[in-house]
């Protein structure tokens, strides 16, 4: 789809840092595979692209085979809580029912700067649950923040809750599903989850994430319509009169990595959440005066997309 690239305005993910002996360091080095990518290198060791490319001093996500590389991944021990992007110390000391000051006291920490992938010791805090109940939503949280933060998808929170919109209100209570994180659905390899993430987050930069959802879903819808291939991959890089269907193939774009939010949006839509309506395509009206696009069925617009079926 064409659209207009756009940088974005604020981060979804704010970047935080701490120390804790809560913290089990495992550091490794790998060995480039033939068919590695940094994305997947990072979900096999249980750490992010931005940590590997920082750790080894990478300037771009270009790897290659035989090449070799530091990898840090983190787990929390009982008792200790793996710091995720978005996270803040007042958020986390919420969720657990603790003060920031306790919070940190026990982590010995003289500011509140953080950093993803950390750990911190969570004062009181005891191992092996998954059920984080009742959830009362603070000032500046959103549906997408809540579900990194618990590690369930924006898609079970709203049916945990009997809620379609995305709207969310200071002092509203949620009930939080159990999750035991996210985990690749059935059928869906590593490179197809890649791949995805990777159109999704170059096709919309710049959008809310409920239209990054959307966007991820009419590339699925599109494996159950009859006009199009039936693998991930066929669909993406299919190519027709002469043109390719997402213009980040044609121009390159889709070799960049995928941002977390996309990665996020991935994984949502392929647990059944679809904004779109059943959408298989879509278009910025801006930039697109082809009269064919323009006279399909609408299903909804988010953002600078409009969303259609045919």
């Amino acid at each position: 789809m064409h659209r207009t690239w756009k940088r974005p305005l604020i981060s979804l993910l704010a970047p935080v840092i701490l120390l804790s002996l809560a913290v089990l360091v495992e550091a490794a080095t790998c060995v480039v595979a033939p068919g590695d990518t940094l994305f997947l290198l990072a979900q096999r060791y249980g750490t992010t692209v931005s940590n590997l490319m920082r750790q080894n001093g990478l300037a771009s996500a270009t790897i290659y085979p035989g090449q070799r590389f530091t990898v840090t991944a983190q787990s929390a021990q009982a008792g200790g809580y793996v710091v995720k992007s978005g996270d803040t110390l007042f958020l986390i000391a919420k969720r657990y029912g603790i003060s920031v000051e306790s919070l940190k006291t026990a982590n010995s920490m003289t500011s509140d700067y953080l950093e993803a992938g950390r750990g911190l010791t969570i004062p009181g805090a005891s191992s092996g649950s998954t059920s984080t109940g009742k959830y009362t939503v603070q000032s500046g949280d959103t549906f997408y923040l809540l579900a990194v933060r618990f590690g369930t998808t924006i898609g079970a929170i709203q049916r945990a809750n009997g809620l379609s919109g995305t709207m969310l209100y200071t002092g509203q209570q949620l009930s939080i599903p159990s999750s035991g994180g996210q985990s690749t659905p059935t059928g869906i390899s590593q490179a197809d989850l890649e791949l995805l993430a990777r159109v999704v987050s170059a096709e919309s930069a710049g959008e809310p994430y409920i239209g990054q959802v959307a966007v991820a879903a009419t590339i699925l819808n599109r494996l159950n319509d009859p006009k199009y291939p039936k693998t991930i991959a066929d669909v993406i890089y299919q190519y027709t009169d002469g043109a390719y269907q997402y213009s980040p193939v044609m121009d390159g774009r889709i070799n960049e990595p995928a941002s977390d939010s996309a990665i996020a949006a991935v994984y949502d839509a392929l647990n059944g959440w679809d904004p779109s309506y059943g959408a298989n395509g879509f278009y910025n009206p801006y930039k697109t005066d082809n009269p064919w696009v323009l006279s399909q069925p609408v299903t909804t617009s988010i953002g600078d997309h409009v969303f259609f079926r045919y």
